[in-house]
């Protein structure tokens, strides 16, 4: 009877993961204030996204800033083109109310709809305004789920929602600042550690989750890194062809991609050590799997090689997985889920998410063999995708 106890002790639980970047999601509060802001005289639906040297945009960032009533109060503030995708109008509150209502309907299905529930127990999300935008998605649903958003001035942030079935709290989150590099390349590969004004604009901090799954402890981290950096190689896309860059590459996008490298190292080496059983997933705005097979740095030095000091030695990563993936510790090793096909009804970005798992939890059970799923985005009442990233899940044995 002990060995039966044992052996049932021993079964495996399953557990499906996605992890869906919302696209700029917030409250209609939020929305409304976004109208607010963008459709004051002195911003007039203006861009102030793109090069920071265009006086275009130095100006459109001056006038927005202004109307939102400063630098910190702008950084909570949506752009003035975030929903150009996804809204008739860029406008239209009830246009933004029912996008909500198909990002809800992504996440938890529509029977009434024939939309099919994914089953995900745990989402990694990102591109949120913070925790209380869920209470919209999710509706009557939102007391089955524990959520845990970070906490900065910026709009867009990570972080997990996950149902209470599977155990923890909110409690259980802990921040990881170390992405959050300063918005600015000089900065971000600066040497010394210079503190930030608050109106200096950060990088997206990540969110680490220790669940305690089958009596093992499990440690998730939900992130979202530097985007426009994501090309490894040359690769045609809308008709254009994209360049090909390695993270040595003096653009400004790769600088600040590379600046994060060494914090999410460091972060996996550290939560090896703890609980060998690690997840990262999000948004890693880069295509890993062209880089599988390539010398992680420029010089050809080993990756497993202290990457400081910052600076000119940060300038030799060349690629983001294989200087992850450097096999020391041992711990650390990771195993990068094989991309997986897009469905017909998905016409979100491709190849940018990404689930990793450790060594330890893709060993456990047929995990290496598991493949990854694209799920289909729920449309609004226009015919609009709810998102531009499908979500990207996994069913798993913990």
């Amino acid at each position: 009877m002990l060995w039966l106890m044992l052996g049932l002790g021993a079964q495996a639980r399953e557990v499906r993961i996605a992890a869906f970047n919302l696209g700029w999601a917030g409250t209609t509060s939020e929305f409304q204030r976004h109208v607010q802001v963008c459709s004051s005289r002195m911003v007039n639906w203006c861009s102030s996204r793109g090069d920071a040297q265009d006086p275009k945009v130095q100006t459109c960032r001056a006038a927005f800033q202004n109307a939102a009533g400063g630098a910190v109060a702008a950084h909570g503030i949506a752009p003035c083109n975030a929903y150009q995708k996804f809204l008739p109008r860029k406008d239209d509150i009830d246009a933004y109310t029912d996008r909500l209502r198909a990002i809800g309907n992504t996440m938890l299905g529509n029977q009434a709809l024939g939309i099919p529930d994914p089953g995900v127990d745990l989402w990694a999300v990102s591109e949120v305004s913070g925790a209380q935008v869920f209470d919209e998605i999710l509706g009557n649903k939102r007391s089955d789920y524990h959520v845990c958003i970070t906490r900065q001035p910026e709009f867009q942030k990570v972080g997990f929602v996950w149902k209470k079935s599977l155990g923890g709290s909110p409690q259980d989150c802990r921040q990881e600042d170390g992405l959050a590099v300063p918005d600015d390349p000089d900065l971000a590969e600066s040497v010394t550690a210079t503190p930030l004004a608050r109106e200096q604009r950060r990088l997206r901090a990540g969110m680490a989750l220790t669940l305690v799954l089958n009596s093992q402890p499990v440690t998730f981290m939900s992130l979202h890194l530097k985007s426009a950096c994501v090309n490894p190689e040359p690769e045609r896309f809308a008709g254009r062809t994209q360049p090909g860059r390695r993270l040595t590459s003096t653009e400004s996008a790769c600088r600040l991609l590379r600046a994060q490298v060494p914090a999410l190292e460091a972060w996996m080496e550290a939560v090896a050590l703890r609980t060998p059983r690690f997840v990262m997933l999000g948004d890693f705005n880069r295509k890993l799997h062209q880089e599988i097979g390539r010398v992680a740095r420029e010089d050809g030095t080993s990756a497993a090689a202290p990457i400081d000091p910052p600076g000119q030695a940060r300038s030799r990563i060349a690629y983001l997985y294989p200087e992850l993936n450097d096999g020391r510790p041992a711990a650390a090793r990771t195993w990068l889920m094989k991309p997986a096909p897009r469905p017909r009804e998905c016409r979100g970005f491709s190849g940018l998410d990404h689930i990793v798992l450790s060594l330890d939890l893709a060993d456990l059970s047929n995990n290496r063999q598991r493949p990854s799923e694209k799920l289909g985005l729920a449309r609004t009442s226009a015919g609009r995708m709810a998102s531009d990233h499908c979500p990207l899940a996994a069913s798993l044995d913990f």
